[in-house]
């Protein structure tokens, strides 16, 4: 953790700065990689104030907290940027629930789609446009594709609804 300390019309001291520290070590659990943090110590008259940035991967955190002791305000400021911390947090945890949820959804869906799949071998040999269609009658099916004995490109051949044929040319 990156901390950068600033105090207007205040100092602050090395006892304050290492409490702020130890208190912030508990936020440390909900980042994975290094984290910015700046912190702006603040006195007008008897109130003291603490701002606390946390920049995490482009994410910027903001707590801000007014008291009369400056330890009070830490405490605070750190229990506010943890609550923040958590929202996040389970706010992620949902979506990337969900995102598996839906995921085991399709997954199975695929899988049951995929066992009823019918495999049909085509043959090499090319044929003419008439011995295709003859085919096509004589299997029943909704569609054939073969070469084309004049082309020698694959084509697939269909029946349409009023009896007729169709071709696909490649």
């Amino acid at each position: 953790m990156n901390i950068s300390i600033t105090a207007r019309h205040i100092e602050v001291t090395n006892e304050v700065k290492e409490y702020l520290e130890k208190r912030l070590n508990r936020l440390k659990k909900y980042f994975k990689k290094e984290v910015s943090i700046h912190v702006v110590f603040m006195a007008e008259k008897e109130r003291r104030i603490i701002e606390v940035d946390i920049n995490y991967n482009g994410t910027i955190l903001h707590g801000e907290e007014t008291t009369n002791e400056i330890h009070t305000s830490i405490d605070q400021v750190v229990e506010k940027l943890e609550r923040q911390l958590k929202k996040c947090k389970d706010k992620i945890q949902r979506k990337s629930k969900t995102v598996a949820k839906t995921t085991k959804k399709i997954v199975p869906g695929l899988t049951e789609d995929i066992k009823k799949i019918k495999r049909k071998k085509l043959t090499n040999k090319p044929l003419e446009l008439a011995d295709a269609i003859l085919q096509l009658e004589k299997t029943r099916s909704e569609f054939l594709v073969f070469i084309d004995a004049q082309t020698n490109k694959v084509n697939v051949l269909y029946q349409c609804n009023d009896g007729n044929y169709g071709l696909i040319e490649t």
